[in-house]
């Protein structure tokens, strides 16, 4: 009788000694794991609108922290549906559309300051996040005009020249920054979506 009471403290030391491993190992995995949320949870986006800006809340009428420029770097935090709360490299936090931002960091350099010669740009930036997309290059290309290629192709085509000059009158026009907001606001499209 003593033997098999012997021999029941055993398992029972053994069970608490294998217990105290399993909670150990659960302690240590935990811990990791939240140690690597906060390394890989922190998304790295660069601002791709020229018209960008930090808000307060995650709403377009919400107070603007700060306008942002092109280029720069923001870690995200955290998403709440079509927006981001981020912080910049100067510590700067708040909200941000995110069809303001890209995954890619955009070359500066190709970048018209003109606040009038990127118009066209800054709308398709604004309104990507909300399923409209523009490839970059056919953008920059309806500011200036049309390609020498499509030039030629409408030459060899034989398209009628009042089609051309209706085309060429077209792209020349010029849309200023507070137009696209008010056209945005209105057809509530991108960040002013509901």
């Amino acid at each position: 009788m003593c033997l098999f009471y012997k021999n029941k403290n055993i398992k029972k030391a053994n069970n608490k000694i294998i217990l105290k491993k399993i909670c150990f190992l659960f302690v240590i995995f935990y811990c990791c794991s939240l140690f690597c949320q906060n390394i890989f949870a922190s998304q790295t986006l660069w601002v791709s609108s020229k018209n960008a800006k930090l808000k307060k809340h995650s709403n377009a009428s919400s107070a603007t922290i700060k306008k942002l420029s092109i280029g720069e770097e923001l870690r995200v935090k955290s998403k709440s549906k079509r927006w981001l709360y981020v912080v910049t490299l100067t510590g700067d936090a708040g909200w941000i559309y995110k069809g303001k931002v890209s995954e890619i960091k955009p070359d500066i350099s190709d970048i018209n300051t003109d606040d009038e010669s990127n118009s066209l740009g800054s709308l398709f930036g604004s309104i990507s996040g909300g399923g409209i997309s523009a490839d970059s290059a056919d953008t920059s290309r309806s500011i200036r005009g049309l390609s020498p290629e499509t030039k030629d192709y409408a030459d060899n085509t034989n398209t009628p020249k009042k089609y051309q000059q209706a085309l060429d009158k077209v792209l020349s026009q010029k849309i200023t920054e507070n137009q696209i907001e008010m056209f945005l606001k209105s057809g509530k499209i991108g960040e002013y979506a509901n």
